[in-house]
């Protein structure tokens, strides 16, 4: 912020020079151009005064340069898909839209996907409208909202509150099924079955996951790797979900949800990017996933190297070296998952990258207690680096796009290359907010 950059660096300073992210440098780098500094100034309060001073920094792209700072030009809220519309993190009916998220997630909790898919799509438009909703009327004819979301419009018009979502709130098996879906491992149908089982608490979670793995019938490796994963999940629960005072109030009034400060995934990026550099330098990295949030449920890093073959082996590498830090430097304490792609070449384009589901802490400051983060490490060979950065925010296949009829493979080398190959106009991912 502002207030917070000018307690260590004079004001005169800070309005002269040109602040940016470290983003941007990476990105020149990787175009081997310096780009436009738009979408990169690290203040925003300063970004109106910073384009008046360099206005040659701002215009003149080329319209076959397709870098990632190409503004949205025919964007609609209307629009059949979710990423070709404008949606900010927090919108002008965040409340309404947090009262529909709770009935689709109970639907999701319940295995009612075709219900949850159609609550999804009426938030997905309406996290796109532009205007403050006074009437019923102003929406009734939008995409993907029918009686059922008007009815419960109508409700939240005039009471404030919609009651499916409030019995939803109260009901003990919503509070415990979502309890559950927050550790590694267990989703909804899990969930669904602990609590079949009895299971009404993560303490009941905790005996269910400390019996004898052998004693389980399942195919013994798939299922020691699942627990293992579950367990460290639930012991380091309070950490995963920590939060401060100041961040839950920041996290309540922008209605996010999420954990995690942005500058705290920044710093963990930092971090990783040199251990990364000591092992194979000249890799590059974009944190994926809550791009222009405040606070992120985890920390997604899709990484690369930009000579092909430099990225192989690379997730055992960086996951051992960071697992081997000490108290003063970032550990790896708590490996959930890992994935290698090169065993499963017959699987879609997303298997066929090297993953790995982590739990770090980072360094310890004075006296406090170190908190334990969830990070996912994702390394993908330079020709499909940018669809894995674009797949991982819009839920399409993230290692790659292939042309069905002739089964050619695109190698993109830019985000907004991705979209034009899909036959999209470029958004910033600070608007693909489709979601609550």
């Amino acid at each position: 912020m502002l207030r917070r950059l000018e307690r260590h660096i004079p004001c005169k300073i800070v309005k002269s020079k040109i602040l940016l992210t470290p983003a941007w440098l990476i990105q020149s780098v990787i175009a081997q151009k310096q780009l436009p500094y738009d979408d990169f100034y690290a203040v925003c309060p300063l970004k109106k005064c910073t384009k008046e001073r360099c206005p040659e920094h701002t215009l003149n792209i080329d319209d076959d340069d397709q870098t990632i700072n190409s503004p949205p030009k025919n964007l609609s809220y209307i629009s059949r898909f979710a990423v070709q519309r404008s949606s900010p993190i927090v919108c002008p009916n965040q409340v309404f839209l947090s009262q529909l998220a709770v009935v689709r997630d109970s639907r999701t909790l319940d295995g009612e996907d075709r219900s949850a898919m159609s609550y999804s799509r009426a938030i997905g438009i309406l996290k796109a409208y532009p205007y403050t909703i006074k009437t019923v009327d102003q929406v009734a004819n939008l995409p993907f909202i029918g009686v059922k979301i008007t009815g419960m419009l109508e409700e939240f018009l005039l009471k404030g509150k919609v009651l499916e979502a409030e019995r939803i709130k109260a009901s003990r098996r919503y509070q415990t099924l979502k309890e559950f879906t927050t550790i590694h491992g267990i989703g909804p149908l899990t969930a669904r079955q602990h609590y079949d089982e009895g299971c009404r608490s993560l303490e009941d979670l905790d005996r269910v996951y400390e019996s004898d793995l052998e004693s389980n019938p399942v195919d013994p490796p798939q299922w020691t790797g699942e627990i293992s994963g579950m367990r460290t999940a639930l012991e380091l629960r309070n950490d995963l979900r920590q939060m401060s005072v100041l961040e839950l109030f920041k996290t309540l009034i922008l209605l996010t949800g999420d954990s995690i400060p942005r500058t705290e995934v920044e710093q963990i990026n930092t971090i990783i990017g040199a251990e990364l550099e000591l092992l194979e330098p000249g890799c590059v990295r974009t944190i994926v996933g809550g791009r222009g949030k405040l606070h992120a449920n985890d920390v997604d890093i899709v990484l690369s190297h930009p000579e092909l073959g430099k990225e192989l082996n690379l997730c055992t590498r960086l996951v051992d070296a960071l697992g081997k830090k000490d108290s003063s430097g970032f550990r790896s304490t708590h490996p959930l998952h890992a994935l290698s792609g090169a065993s499963k070449p017959n699987h879609s384009h997303m298997d066929t990258l090297d993953k790995a589901l982590v739990v770090f802490c980072l360094p310890q400051v004075s006296d406090l207690p170190t908190i334990h983060r969830r990070v996912d490490l994702i390394f993908a060979p330079i020709t499909l680096y940018w669809t894995a950065v674009v797949g991982w925010g819009m839920k399409f296949d993230s290692g790659g796009i292939t042309r069905r009829r002739d089964s050619k493979l695109f190698f993109p080398m830019t985000e907004a290359a991705v979209f034009e190959l899909l036959g999209l106009e470029w958004i910033d991912p600070t608007l693909r907010n489709a979601d609550v």
